[in-house]
């Protein structure tokens, strides 16, 4: 794997992580 391949992967990750956490939160307060 390339550095710079690997820099741009783990920031989608990042991305991914965020967006997920808040679609569980937003599930959270549905259900509470």
């Amino acid at each position: 794997m390339h550095a710079s391949y690997q820099l741009h992967f783990s920031d989608h990750v990042g991305m991914f992580l965020k967006n997920y956490q808040k679609i569980q939160n937003r599930n959270n307060k549905i259900r509470n």
